[in-house]
């Protein structure tokens, strides 16, 4: 059976959060109280990893935990009934089994028509947008519902904490520019609601948010999505390696045996490819984000996203018609001690690989193709191969590798999602 995060984790990772993680320009901890603060919206990039003092525009605490609930693929039903609350005249009400709701307006950017199908979308919680003591302790009441007040959102909990900030992915089915979804809480006796499956399907091969102790029994770096990779940290990390990171809790590698091994994913016969990932690189070296290869070289590998001191760098390999080997390495585009959201693709449709920094295009390339090379090869984060090592010095967060072709304009979207930009919270409403 899949394993779920473990909620007896959660106070002494809060400890170790509140105690320990504020940091200096290189990433690297200090020491000192992160303390929780409200303020205006915004993510500065360049002065190091961001901590859980950083807010939007619904105001954010102190991330302090990583339990979420278990997995259940329960679901009670809407009942539809209508009336109205406090806020006044209200649609009809999913199910009056839940006693609260917020709508929450979506709004994908400028520059995204849209309509995007499955976008999974960021949700900041804290107790000025959600009554947590309103809510079941690990929040198995929280339900979210789509703005025809009748269907029901796949979610994962990643960070559930009512002394601050809780972290929370709903999958919107299909994202327009003008959307908006309910969130509702307040039943006592609800089953768990959280299916993180549901939120990372179709096409996910893999999602690890990395916010995982690196202590407990491996494989102990859960992956949420339906492929259940669960992967294995290596190199002795240990609970204090789970820091804050850009806007969710992330793995800090030391640069020297650290890593988190994925072990093998057949990637014989797909025609496209997606790796993204969030990255504070603190080295002037050649090193790994994620990797699946043979060997370091740069006919080695099948897919690899990584940095070359102030560069990124990505290599692939295709089989079939038109195939070759591929390096794209341009300059200047990840200055050192700053957070930088890394996506490549390549499609056998386009035949082109791209990369895309910060959510939007930097380079690509024609490269042919009917499929991605494999081999019996282990799928690495923060290295190369072993035996052939080119170890991570800085921070890694939501590691994503599909087997689809993202847009553009997903891209962006995504990347607007994890700085909070596209969900606005609106007033709470009471059951009729």
């Amino acid at each position: 059976m899949h394993r779920r995060r473990d909620p007896h984790n959660a106070s002494v990772l809060g400890f170790l959060l509140l105690a320990s993680c504020t940091f200096d320009a290189s990433g690297t901890s200090v020491g000192g109280t992160s303390e929780s603060t409200t303020t205006s919206t915004s993510f500065d990039t360049s002065t190091g990893p961001q901590d859980s003092s950083s807010t939007s525009s619904a105001s954010e605490g102190t991330t302090t935990s990583t339990s979420a609930p278990e997995s259940s693929s329960s679901e009670p039903e809407g009942s539809g009934s209508s009336g109205s609350s406090e806020s006044g005249s209200v649609r009809g009400w999913w199910d009056t089994s839940w006693s609260k709701r917020r709508r929450i307006a979506l709004a994908l950017p400028d520059d995204v028509a849209g309509p995007l199908d499955g976008v999974p979308v960021l949700l900041l919680l804290d107790d000025t947008t959600i009554a947590y003591d309103e809510l079941q302790s690990r929040g198995q009441d929280l339900r979210f519902i789509d703005a025809d007040d009748n269907t029901v959102l796949s979610h994962e909990i990643e960070v559930w904490d009512p002394q601050g900030r809780s972290v929370v992915w709903v999958q919107i089915p299909e994202f327009t520019a003008d959307d908006s979804i309910y969130m509702y809480w307040g039943n006592g006796t609800a089953s768990n609601g959280v299916d993180a499956p549901g939120v990372w399907s179709p096409g996910y091969a893999g999602v690890w948010h990395l916010d995982d102790n690196p202590e407990d029994d491996a494989p102990q770096i859960l992956d949420s999505s339906p492929s259940f990779r669960d992967a294995t940290a290596q190199g002795g990390m240990t609970l204090s390696d789970v820091v804050p990171a850009f806007a969710t809790p992330g793995l800090e590698f030391d640069g020297i045996d650290d890593q988190v091994r994925v072990g093998p994913i057949d990637t014989d016969g797909w025609d496209a490819l997606t790796v993204s990932a969030w990255v504070f690189h603190g080295n002037e070296t050649d090193d790994r984000v994620v990797s699946k290869a043979f060997g370091a070289g740069a006919n080695d590998h099948v897919f690899m996203l990584g940095a070359h001191g102030p560069d990124v760098k990505l290599r692939l390999r295709t089989d079939g018609a038109g195939a070759a080997s591929m390096e794209l390495r341009p300059q200047d585009s990840l200055p050192p001690n700053t957070w930088a959201y890394l996506t490549m693709v390549w499609s056998a449709a386009t035949g082109r690989l791209e990369l895309f920094v910060d959510g939007y295009p930097v380079v690509g390339a024609a490269l042919g193709g009917d499929t991605l090379a494999d081999g019996n090869h282990d799928v690495l984060i923060a290295n190369a191969v072993t035996g052939e090592d080119r170890y991570w010095l800085g921070i890694v967060d939501e590691v994503r590798i599909e087997h689809d072709a993202r847009s553009a304009e997903w891209i962006n979207t995504q990347f607007r999602s994890m700085r909070n930009e596209l969900a606005t919270f609106e007033a709470e409403e009471s059951v009729p």
